[in-house]
C-alpha cells in the first residue's frame, strides 16, 4: 500500500469541493471498513444508511463527525503550546 502525505491545506481544498453525499459515501466506507466488511453490497449499503440516519443524523448526542474527546485532546494541546485558539467550556 502507497501512503500519500496530505498537507492540511491540500485536505482543506479537497474538502472544499466535496457536497455531504460525498461526505455520507466517506463517512459509510470508513464503517465499512472499521467493523471489517469484504464486500459492499446494495444491501449493505441500505442498512448502512438506515443506521446513519437512525443513530447518527438523528442523534443530538452525536455532534459532529470527529470523535469530541479527540477535539478536546487537540485543543488542549495547541492551548498548552501557546497557540490562540477558540475557548469553549
Amino acid at each position: 500500500m502507497n501512503n500519500t502525505k496530505w498537507t492540511a491545506k491540500e485536505l482543506f481544498n479537497e474538502f472544499n469541493n466535496l457536497e455531504v453525499d460525498d461526505f455520507k459515501e466517506l463517512y459509510k466506507a470508513l464503517l465499512a471498513r472499521e467493523i471489517g466488511l469484504n464486500e459492499y453490497t446494495d444491501d449493505i449499503d441500505t442498512l448502512m444508511d438506515d443506521a446513519l440516519q437512525n443513530k447518527y443524523y438523528d442523534n443530538a448526542a452525536i455532534p459532529s463527525f470527529i470523535d469530541m474527546d479527540l477535539v478536546d485532546a487537540v485543543h488542549d494541546e495547541f492551548a498548552n503550546a501557546g497557540f490562540e485558539t477558540d475557548n469553549w467550556c
